[in-house]
Formats: structure tokens, sequence, C-alpha cells
């Protein structure tokens, strides 16, 4: 019987330890979604693109049109998005440097990250703006 006592214990603390880690994992859900109608509908109802998508996790993909340190500027790559404005502002992590220096602009990619906002300039041109940006194809 005392045996019992002491394996009882064990078996409720491993519990709780398994429910606690289940409970404080969380599933990364990430959204494919396409560039060119993210930013469509910002055009047309800022509200309504921002309610949408940010604060989802997402991964797209565009063109390259402009590199900077610590963000890539990307765009749908689409026949109707000729001025090419519109768009991405990426902000990668440290570690995507070795592969951001292999990149050029009118470069295709897809990449992953997370949706800080959406914003409109007083010209219209509408960025969408994503956090921890990932590159996955180049």
């Amino acid at each position: 019987m005392s045996g019992f006592k002491f394996i009882i214990p064990v078996v409720i603390v491993s519990f709780i330890f398994m429910t606690m880690s289940c409970e404080d994992s969380e599933v990364l859900e990430i959204r494919d979604i396409d560039l060119g109608a993210m930013m469509k509908l910002a055009d047309e109802n800022i509200v309504a693109a921002n309610n949408q998508y940010k604060g989802s996790n997402v991964r797209f993909e565009g063109l390259i049109t402009d590199i900077d340190k610590g963000s890539i500027q990307i765009v749908p790559d689409e026949i109707t998005n000729l001025v090419k404005l519109s768009g991405a502002k990426c902000s990668y992590r440290n570690d995507e440097e070795k592969i951001v220096v292999k990149l050029r602009p009118n470069q295709k990619v897809v990449v992953t990250g997370k949706v800080k906002s959406i914003s409109e300039s007083i010209l219209k041109i509408e960025t969408v703006h994503v956090a921890d940006c990932r590159i996955l194809e180049y």
C-alpha cells in the first residue's frame, strides 16, 4: 500500500505538467495570402484590410523593389501593378542577412512574417508592415 502513496502524487504532478505545457505551446498558423488581393482591399477600405490581416502570420510572394538594411520592399507580381508603389515592407531579422545579400530588385521571392499594420499615405500608396520576415524562396 505504501507504493501507491508514492505513485499517485507522481501521476498527478506529471498530469499537471503535461496540461501546462499543452496550454503554453502555441501552434503557429500561417495564412497563404495573395499580396495583390490584400493591396486591393487596402485601396478600397484600409479599415477592412487591417481588420482582416493585422496580427496574422502570413506567407506571400511578390517582386522586390527595394532592399535596405533591415527591410525589403515587395510588390505584387501583377501586370496591373505597373507603377509598383503599393506593397509590403518586410522587416527581416539579422540572421536573414546572409540571404538578403543575394537578393536583387525585380527578383521574385516568397516570404513569411507577421502583419503589424497596413497604412496609407496621402498619395494613396498602401503599405503592409510585416515583421520577422523569413525569406523562403528566392
